[in-house]
């Protein structure tokens, strides 16, 4: 069994993205860098990520990472924010 399946599938997994998204977004420390993008791409292409990383029968369709976070202006505190916003979530 995965760890996707563990969870409970896709619905469970959706609603700690979508709740998890809409925390990036309004965090006063990180949400600058999601100002004017598109949210709700951001939240499917977390989805696939997460999903994918956990196992699911879900494969994720997005550039690299690495490429996607080239241009903005972040910085390892940013990511250590972003992932304790994760396991608050």
């Amino acid at each position: 069994m995965s760890h996707f399946d563990m969870i409970g599938g896709e619905q469970p997994l959706r609603r700690v993205i979508d709740l998890f998204v809409e925390r990036v977004f309004a965090d006063v420390m990180i949400g600058f860098i999601f100002a004017g993008k598109n949210k709700k791409r951001i939240r499917e292409m977390e989805y696939q990520l997460a999903a994918e990383q956990l196992g699911g029968p879900v494969v994720y369709k997005g550039r690299s990472v690495r490429s996607v976070h080239a241009r903005l202006p972040i910085m390892g505190g940013h990511f250590d924010r972003r992932r304790q916003i994760l396991l608050n979530t």
